[in-house]
C-alpha cells in the first residue's frame, strides 16, 4: 500500500512486539532503506528518500538519546546532486561512515560507496571509491544495499548482486579485522583493504 514511514519495533522477549511510527515521509515522499547505529551522543538513522526536490534516491538523517526518540535533521540531504541509495550508517573512533550505492551513469550500473563524516552534515568521499563493484557475469550490473556486521573480531560485508532489474542475489565479502578498522581504511593513501569475496549466503 502507501506505508513508507520509518517504523520501530521492540520487544522484550521476540514474541509480543510494539511498534510505533519514528519517521512521517512528508508529502509527495516515501521512504525506504534505512539503517540505525550507535553514534555521537545516542544514535543516528540514516533513511533512504524519493524526495522530489532531489534526485532520486538521497538519505535523509535522524538523531535519538534512547531509539524512542527520534528529531530529524532539517534540511540535511546527503546526494543532492546524485543517485545514493541504500544507505548502511556505522560510527567508529569519532566518524559516521555511509557506504552507500551511487548510480555510475551513464552506464547502467551500480556500484557501493564509502563516505565519513563528523556530524552526519559534512561529507567527505573516499578517495578508493568504489568500495564494490559489480565484476563478471556472476554480479551483473549491481552490487547494492550494504550491510556490515562484525563478528568475534572479522567483519563481514553482505550486499545484493543484480541487474537491478529483473533478478538478484546476496553475496558476502570478509575483512580479517574489526569493522572500524575496515573503515578508516578507505580514507588513508593506499588504504584499499583486502576483501575475500565468501559467495553467496
Amino acid at each position: 500500500g502507501t506505508w513508507n514511514d520509518v517504523t520501530h519495533f521492540w520487544s522484550s522477549d521476540l514474541q509480543h512486539w510494539q511498534s510505533e511510527v519514528v519517521v512521517r515521509q512528508d508529502p509527495g515522499e516515501h521512504l525506504f532503506n534505512t539503517s540505525a547505529c550507535a553514534g555521537l551522543e545516542g544514535f543516528a538513522l540514516a533513511y533512504e528518500t524519493d524526495d522530489p526536490a532531489y534526485p532520486p534516491f538521497s538519505v535523509k538523517y535522524a538523531t535519538s538519546p534512547d531509539l524512542r526518540r527520534w528529531e530529524r535533521l532539517e534540511g540535511v540531504v546527503f546526494g543532492t546532486n546524485r543517485y545514493t541509495a541504500c544507505p548502511c550508517l556505522r560510527w567508529a573512533d569519532g566518524y559516521y561512515y555511509q557506504l552507500y550505492l551511487e548510480h555510475r551513469r551513464p552506464r547502467w550500473q551500480f556500484e557501493t560507496y564509502i563516505a565519513r563524516s563528523p556530524d552526519l552534515r559534512r561529507w567527505e568521499l573516499s578517495p578508493a571509491n568504489p568500495v564494490l563493484a559489480p565484476e563478471g557475469l556472476d554480479e551483473g550490473t549491481n552490487t547494492s544495499d550494504p550491510e556490515l556486521i562484525e563478528v568475534d573480531g572479522v567483519t563481514w560485508l553482505y550486499y545484493a548482486v543484480g541487474d537491478q532489474r529483473t533478478w538478484m542475489k546476496v553475496k558476502r565479502a570478509r575483512f580479517a579485522g574489526p569493522q572500524g578498522v575496515f573503515l578508516a581504511h578507505w580514507f588513508r593513501t593506499g588504504g584499499i583493504p583486502d576483501l575475500a569475496v565468501a559467495g553467496p549466503t
